[in-house]
């Protein structure tokens, strides 16, 4: 009798030594797929975010063509017949999306974001409040020149995320 608790015992104790082992195997496999799961998590942000900045790199160089009419202007045409009132409200509507867009944007470390909101809305206040053609084809060539900026910035970063995906 004693010889098979003695047996028992040394299976139990070999048995405890299987289980350990297996709980450390399994612990390794949870924490690399919790790493795996982190890894597709942050892969997912960065397309977002690429995503992002690509809608509102879209955006900037719609109103820049859009606004590139003011820096032509003397050379090419006048701006007769031009609705100043949709050009203020496409811009409007760019700041309003860049705005949304803040913690992606400043995620870019090199990025301005208060800066360039700031500079963009006074540029639209000019714009709006500007009564003499003149004063619109100013305003509007600083509005080409400040999207430019953002322009080159944005697609710097859009290149690197992409790059590093």
């Amino acid at each position: 009798m004693e010889s098979i608790i003695k047996y028992i015992g040394v299976i139990g104790g070999i048995a405890s030594i299987i289980g350990a082992i297996i709980s450390v195997v399994q612990s390794k496999k949870a924490k690399s797929s919790a790493q795996i799961a982190e890894n597709a998590k942050s892969n997912l942000l960065n397309r977002q975010n690429t995503s992002d900045l690509s809608i509102l790199f879209n955006q900037a160089k719609r109103i820049q063509k859009n606004f590139t009419k003011y820096k032509l202007a003397l050379v090419n045409r006048p701006l007769d017949g031009v609705n100043f009132d949709n050009d203020s409200n496409e811009f409007q509507e760019f700041i309003l999306e860049f705005n949304e867009k803040k913690s992606v944007l400043e995620l870019i470390g090199s990025f301005k974001f208060i800066a360039y909101h700031t500079k963009m809305n006074k540029l639209l206040d000019e714009f709006t409040e500007a009564n003499d053609i003149d004063e619109k084809r100013s305003i509007g060539k600083n509005i080409v020149s400040s999207l430019n900026i953002i322009i080159s910035s944005l697609n710097e970063e859009i290149n690197k995320k992409n790059k590093n995906n």
